[in-house]
């Protein structure tokens, strides 16, 4: 069995970099609307918007069969100029080798050469019809 990909490892890393509490944010997704829109709002928060957004993603059992606590919803800590998105929100409390366990099972499901991606069109497009996403924002 081959092992994860770097990239697919590489983005599950980065995802799951905790805050200065030892958090990492989460948002959860339940369909393609959702998975947009999320990715629109954290485009909007970035400071160097990224060409394509790449996500990665797990289930809440993950985090039990790692020895995890489960994920706290925390609307109040999700920074997006979007209510419905910040609503998404939640933490999730990894130690070192916790964090590492997830990152290698999320990357050791992406199949494919590439992480699942919503490409920067679609962003965009997103972007142009959005109600809640300010006239002052870089996506615009």
């Amino acid at each position: 069995m081959n092992g994860p990909s770097s990239s697919a490892l590489g983005a599950a890393e980065q995802d799951l970099l905790p805050d200065g509490t030892g958090y990492a944010s989460v948002f959860e997704v339940t369909d393609e609307t959702d998975r947009l829109e999320t990715a629109l709002a954290l485009c909007d928060i970035s400071p160097g918007w990224p060409k394509d957004f790449d996500y990665v993603e797990f289930e809440a059992g993950d985090l039990l069969a790692i020895g995890a606590a489960p994920a706290v919803h925390s609307p109040a800590n999700g920074d997006t100029r979007c209510r419905a998105v910040n609503e998404r929100h939640h933490d999730v409390l990894l130690n070192g080798p916790q964090r590492q366990h997830l990152a290698n099972l999320i990357a050791q499901r992406t199949t494919g050469p590439t992480i699942p991606r919503i490409r920067r069109r679609d962003i965009e497009k997103a972007a142009a019809s959005s109600s809640w996403l300010p006239a002052q924002s870089q996506l615009r």
